[in-house]
């Protein structure tokens, strides 16, 4: 199949990594794609299992700055 498409071959763990990395960026729970796995440990999908995506580095740098140009403000806890 792969000579007849002329697709380089990608190993199945190729595809559950990226499967992993794709559910990391679209805002998949860490628990909940750790379980789908079958991980014993939500470390072993974020150590291992997942790439951080450039624009997911970009939105945690802007996040930050936004927190810094209007002030941090203490977390109230609802009563």
């Amino acid at each position: 199949m792969v000579r007849e498409t002329q697709i380089p071959p990608i190993r199945l763990h190729d595809l559950r990594q990226g499967a992993a990395s794709v559910a990391l960026h679209s805002g998949v729970d860490l628990k909940v794609m750790s379980e789908v796995l079958g991980h014993s440990s939500t470390r072993v999908t974020a150590d291992i299992y997942t790439s951080v995506f450039t624009s997911l580095k970009h939105q945690a740098a802007d996040a930050i700055g936004r927190a810094l140009t209007r002030g941090l403000e203490p977390t109230r806890k609802a009563p």
